[in-house]
């Protein structure tokens, strides 16, 4: 009976050895298993991380950019703004100048004409009057 007993209990004892290997390996596989899903996670979670600091980022140097534009706008809407002013100024000037020309050059006009029809004049009375002349001399030569 002892061997039976003895073969039993060595019976017993490898499955017990077996169980206790079975569940050993069901054991690590449970926590590699595990260990890979918190590896996951910490993985996505640090990329999750890492897009959030981007996004961050991006939108302070969004944030940044636009106050820079709308300063330089400003600046330059107030340089456009001044330009505009300075020839508006200008043409306003140079119209009511312009406006008050005519008057002026319409005199000086009628005056340069007056001297163009007195100097016509001047030319034809000395024309006839050289002409009146050459015949004068003609006549006297043929007498």
């Amino acid at each position: 009976m002892e061997l039976k007993g003895q073969t039993f209990q060595k019976l017993s004892t490898c499955v017990k050895e077996k169980k206790s290997k079975e569940d050993w390996f069901l054991e690590i596989s449970v926590r590699d298993e595990k260990a890979n899903r918190e590896s996951e996670v910490t993985s996505r979670n640090e990329t999750k991380q890492k897009l959030e600091d981007e996004l961050e980022e991006i939108k302070t140097s969004i944030i940044d950019e636009t106050k820079i534009v709308q300063t330089n706008t400003k600046a330059q809407q107030g340089a456009d703004f001044t330009n505009f002013q300075a020839k508006d100024s200008s043409l306003r000037d140079g119209l009511a100048r312009l406006q008050a020309e005519p008057a002026h050059k319409i005199k000086n006009e009628n005056e340069v004409e007056m001297w163009i029809l007195k100097y016509n004049q001047d030319m034809d009375e000395e024309k006839c009057g050289s002409q009146h002349c050459m015949q004068y001399t003609r006549r006297k030569e043929k007498s």
